[in-house]
């Protein structure tokens, strides 16, 4: 019996393959940190509009997810007229991520510039905001010859140099106070003790003597 050899050849798409290889997805993030965007294509790489400078996603030629929630429309004055923006943004942040011309657009999606980031600690540092400072009201009981003042200092922006200076100034401005009340009274004080001594003289009949300095011998 004749022998029979077959062979088999193992056929495969390699072309498939080697478009995935160099095609891997790519995640992108709101400058909130959520997830916004995924697609087959580097967002640089993609067309770009020369009026906004927003990136063009073609939607027969890429692969692509997105994560958004329906937005405003919003209408543009152009040199060739009105033009209308349906625009989607974050889910988290409410951020205006893309835009459509119309509600059923098959053809393009716009991706806002700036917009969106390739790492979420990107976005996290755009995004992040040093805390306000907190203010704080500060009241300090001082005592000046015996008597109590109150004196309210707010600590927002302020050093302790600058807290020293305004004590310094608020004392000082209380001493002054308290010395102007004090020469108001003792001049009071004064004027009526010299009033009781002339009514004192007056009824005792004693009389000043006018002269000089200098009393001359008899």
């Amino acid at each position: 019996m004749p022998k029979v050899i077959s062979n088999s050849v193992a056929c495969s798409d390699t072309k498939g393959k080697q478009e995935y290889e160099d095609s891997p997805l790519h995640v992108y993030y709101c400058l909130c940190g959520e997830m916004a965007l995924i697609i087959d294509s580097v967002i640089d790489k993609l067309p770009c509009r020369r009026r906004d400078g927003a990136r063009v996603i073609d939607k027969s030629q890429r692969a692509f997810k997105s994560m958004s929630q329906p937005g405003d429309v919003v209408y543009i004055r152009r040199e060739e007229g009105v033009e209308r923006q349906l625009r989607h943004k974050c889910g988290k942040c409410h951020l205006p991520l893309y835009y459509n011309h119309s509600d059923n657009d098959t053809r393009a999606l716009f991706i806002f510039k700036g917009s969106l980031v390739k790492n979420r600690e990107d976005g996290a540092k755009v995004t992040k905001k040093e805390p306000a400072p907190k203010k704080v009201m500060v009241t300090k009981m001082l005592k000046e010859y015996g008597k109590y003042s109150s004196v309210t200092v707010s600590t927002i922006d302020e050093d302790e140099q600058e807290l020293e200076q305004r004590e310094y100034e608020n004392s000082f401005a209380t001493n002054a106070r308290l010395v102007q009340r004090q020469l108001v009274k003792t001049d009071s004080i004064t004027r009526k003790r010299a009033a009781e001594v002339l009514a004192i003289e007056e009824k005792s009949g004693i009389k000043k003597k006018k002269g000089t300095l200098i009393d001359k011998e008899t």
